[in-house]
């Protein structure tokens, strides 16, 4: 994974023409997947952290939704590629798009831990979906099972903080 200029052009220029509003990002294959079964991902999230993740670092992105993996999990905020485990600043990955298909099942063969750098705060093979409400002072983040219930703890940021 090189990036092309256009798309860090693209990045910059959208984040540079809307200061005023929250930045997040969708992104495939994760940076901070919750397990590798593929020594191929291995290398895949470690271009990713080194070339993606400063550029949405650069631009104050609040997060990024990862998939991929079909695992849940939420990092903690990631400022200058290492987890803040003091406070929000940084940018939070979700992930990782597990809705209505089978959990990767890299947690159950004990395949390398995807969390080798401490960033995750929590990871599960839980079928989920991540609901993000989105209001002038907060953007609160939690996740639902099948059932609609809400099993992950209201995840909050201030808005503020992403707005430059």
């Amino acid at each position: 994974l090189r990036l092309p200029g256009e798309q860090v052009d693209f990045v910059n220029n959208i984040s540079a023409q809307y200061q005023d509003r929250v930045r997040m990002a969708n992104f495939h294959v994760p940076m901070f997947p919750a397990c590798f079964d593929n020594p191929s991902d291995v290398d895949m999230a470690a271009d990713a952290v080194k070339y993606w993740g400063p550029l949405f670092e650069k631009n104050n992105f609040a997060s990024v939704f990862e998939h991929h993996k079909h695992l849940y999990k939420k990092t903690y905020p990631i400022k200058d590629r290492h987890p803040n485990f003091e406070n929000d600043d940084g940018v939070v990955y979700f992930g990782d798009g597990n809705w209505g298909i089978s959990a990767d099942s890299c947690l159950k063969n004990g395949q390398t831990n995807g969390n080798y750098t401490g960033a995750i705060e929590v990871y599960s093979d839980i079928n989920h979906v991540w609901i993000l409400e989105i209001n002038p002072e907060n953007l609160t983040y939690f996740a639902i099972n099948p059932a609609g219930k809400i099993f992950d703890k209201k995840y909050n940021l201030t808005v503020s903080k992403y707005i430059n």
